[in-house]
């Protein structure tokens, strides 16, 4: 992935998702970072408005597992909103 051409978002909620900020920034990834509780899922529409915000977003990365708290998000709920708003960007599940 070219940092300077490319956007990530990333969803998380908890410590790896912390974790794969301090990696993009170290990294000079371009990213968002879209941050929830951890103690509940993410929220979709949460999500659908970050990304709804900026059209040049090419990939979307959500962590699957919040293993601290044992919330597992609705990845393929997040997968079809993320269709739905950016058809083309990628979609990273962690």
């Amino acid at each position: 992935m070219s940092s300077s051409t490319q956007l990530v978002t990333v969803c998380f909620a908890g410590a790896y998702g912390r974790r794969v900020v301090q990696m993009a920034t170290r990294l000079g990834v371009n990213f968002v970072p879209v941050e929830f509780s951890e103690t509940q899922a993410m929220d979709l529409e949460e999500i659908r408005s970050a990304l709804a915000q900026d059209a040049t977003i090419t990939h979307v990365l959500c962590v699957h597992s919040e293993t601290t708290s044992g919330i597992l998000n609705p990845i393929a709920t997040i997968g079809k909103l993320i269709q739905e708003v950016l058809p083309t960007a990628e979609f990273i599940v962690v």
